[in-house]
């Protein structure tokens, strides 16, 4: 059996028999694509960029109301009584917890779409 050459898709890396145009298939068939609406690719990946950005930032708010609640359940039961209120904000820990979960699941409402 003849082995055919393969060489790197000079886009993504991946090894690709197709010598003339020296891009692989995925490569090929989506740069054929752009090209033949690159306004719309354009506004596409605006659309796809911005929605990342979202995600991104309500990642990273999510992540520091997780790290407040660890950090002030990881304080004890004596701290736990003597901050049982959040720092003015009239939530108890029960409620951020609630709060933290509503939106976790608000993030996975919206990537099942």
């Amino acid at each position: 059996m003849r082995e055919e050459k393969t060489i790197p898709c000079e886009l993504c890396g991946n090894p690709t028999r197709t010598l003339a145009t020296k891009r692989c298939d995925r490569c090929w068939e989506l740069e054929r694509r752009i090209q033949s609406d690159p306004g719309l690719a354009r506004q596409i990946l605006i659309a796809i960029d911005g929605s990342v950005k979202d995600l991104v930032e309500v990642c990273k708010e999510q992540s520091l109301l997780l790290a407040e609640i660890l950090n002030h359940l990881s304080c004890g039961e004596h701290c736990l009584r003597a901050k049982s209120i959040h720092q003015g904000e009239g939530k108890t820990y029960k409620k951020l917890i609630k709060e933290f979960i509503g939106r976790a699941q608000k993030i996975v409402n919206e990537a099942e779409r």
